[in-house]
């Protein structure tokens, strides 16, 4: 798997770019049942051009899962056991039910089964969101992993959606 080295100023205009993209618009419950969530709007312009910079190729993980697609600002669900884990894909050809049509989508993989994941391609910002149980800070822990399998970032279920810059990691353990 070839990955492309990024500079620090790189890596921290497209952290800003991604901050600003969650503190605008987070990730909201709907009162239907308490699964459903309304999604961020699409990356920047500026944070998309400096997404240019690497080889645009769709995300996947394996073992492979089948994606949820869904379009910027649209609504996600993130069912019970599941860590829900979302990429921008730039390729992703969205069309609406009314013909109109975007290139670019968010796809999302459920992590359900506890198993060692690896992300290829994820060069991109995204976000996660972690609805396993049991919850809270005894809950279950979940890792995201570099490519020498080194914990970067450890999460507990909180049912909250959370901006990432999936970049650095290689490889979730979901358990």
């Amino acid at each position: 798997m070839s990955r492309r080295i990024f500079s620090m100023g790189t890596i921290c205009v497209l952290m800003a770019s991604l901050a600003a993209v969650v503190a605008a618009t987070p990730a909201l419950a709907d009162p239907g049942n308490g699964t459903r969530f309304k999604a961020p709007p699409a990356p920047s312009a500026a944070a998309v051009a400096r997404m240019a910079a690497v080889p645009a190729r769709t995300p996947q993980i394996t073992p492979r899962l089948t994606p949820v697609i869904f379009p910027p600002d649209g609504y996600y669900n993130c069912a019970v056991d599941n860590l829900c884990v979302v990429v921008w894909d730039p390729n992703y050809l969205y069309v609406y039910g009314n013909g109109s049509a975007r290139i670019g989508a968010w796809r999302q993989f459920n992590l359900f089964n506890c198993y060692e994941y690896t992300l290829i391609d994820w060069y991109s910002l995204g976000f996660y969101h972690n609805n396993q149980r049991p919850s809270g800070p005894n809950g279950i822990r979940s890792y995201f992993r570099n490519q020498y399998h080194n914990n970067l970032t450890t999460i507990t279920p909180d049912n909250i959606g959370h901006g990432y810059m999936w970049d650095p990691i290689w490889y979730i353990r979901n358990c």
